[in-house]
């Protein structure tokens, strides 16, 4: 999950789907209220252990922290020099996982195919939006991070392309501590920069998760149907083979696209391969993982 958020277009709540842990987390969330907070402040730890899966909540901290840590620099370096490569071995993922998706609908109807139908188009507008220009204030990294965390939960939609649109992905991306931490040091306002993001998301999930696990425990087929079209839209901004229209200065000073086309490949030749190979891979990765660990629609069906 944590790997998937760091892509702009992939949903982490989409591996969540996938993993079959989506209805749990949602649960696992949901646990964390305003008498359960009091209980921390009060250091009630009997309490808080007894209420929280904190075990599971732990685990899936640690997975995403270890994931983005260790990921961050290195998709950071593939989008800027095999952007085509990390875009199709996501789209093959994606794409693979609508299938999985669609299957825990339990009655296909003029209702769920027009939820479907109405989110993919939704998503589609979305995500073909072109990034804008925002502050650099402590309250819009919270903003941001709130909005984002939404989007992270859903399938089909990514918080990280939220950041995008909102202006911040880079930013955000950037504060993110790697190899070259040994070389600067710490640096203070990247840091300040995560914990207004994190302050953010915290709020962000703790909103959605509840309205989320409503819809799932009442309108399970229709919830389904509409993240299947938010997944289908998505794959606009995940195809591999792009023109870019416009470039933009990060605050590194370096030229990253800032709007891009769709386009088909102009000639077969090796990043072609390259793209298809991976592609394949993550739709295989997608249905290995859907057999063997069992998906939310084998919970749902």
């Amino acid at each position: 999950m944590g790997a998937a958020e760091v892509v702009p277009g992939v949903s982490g709540g989409t591996l969540a789907f996938i993993l079959g842990i989506y209805t749990e987390l949602l649960n696992a969330i949901k646990s964390i209220d305003l008498d359960l907070i009091k209980s921390i402040f009060r250091f009630d730890l009997k309490r808080i252990f007894k209420v929280v899966p904190w075990q599971f909540l732990l685990a899936i901290l640690v997975g995403n922290l270890l994931a983005i840590v260790s990921l961050a620099s290195f998709l950071e370096h593939q989008l800027e020099t095999h952007p085509s490569r990390v875009w199709a071995f996501f789209f093959g993922l994606v794409a693979a996982s609508i299938v999985t998706v669609a299957a825990a609908v339990r009655s296909w109807n003029p209702v769920t195919i027009g939820l479907a139908t109405v989110t993919t188009i939704g998503a589609y507008i979305l995500v073909g939006a072109v990034p804008t220009t925002t502050p650099d204030a402590w309250w819009f990294f919270i903003f941001s991070g709130a909005i984002a965390s939404c989007a992270l939960i859903l399938p089909g939609i990514s918080g990280s392309f939220i950041l995008l649109l909102m202006g911040k992905y880079n930013r955000v991306l950037g504060a993110v501590p790697g190899s070259e931490i040994l070389e600067t040091g710490i640096i203070w306002d990247d840091i300040k920069v995560l914990i207004f993001v994190g302050i953010g998301v915290l709020i962000g999930l703790l909103s959605i998760a509840r309205f989320l696990s409503w819809l799932f425990e009442n309108y399970n087929d229709y919830a389904i149907a509409a993240l299947c079209g938010l997944m289908l839209g998505s794959l606009r901004r995940l195809w591999p083979f792009k023109e870019v229209l416009e470039w933009t200065t990060d605050r590194h000073g370096v030229e990253v696209p800032l709007i891009e086309q769709n386009i088909m490949p102009a000639v077969f030749n090796g990043e072609v391969v390259y793209a298809l190979v991976l592609a394949i891979v993550g739709a295989v990765l997608v249905l290995v993982i859907s057999r063997l660990g069992g998906t939310e629609s084998g919970k749902h069906a």
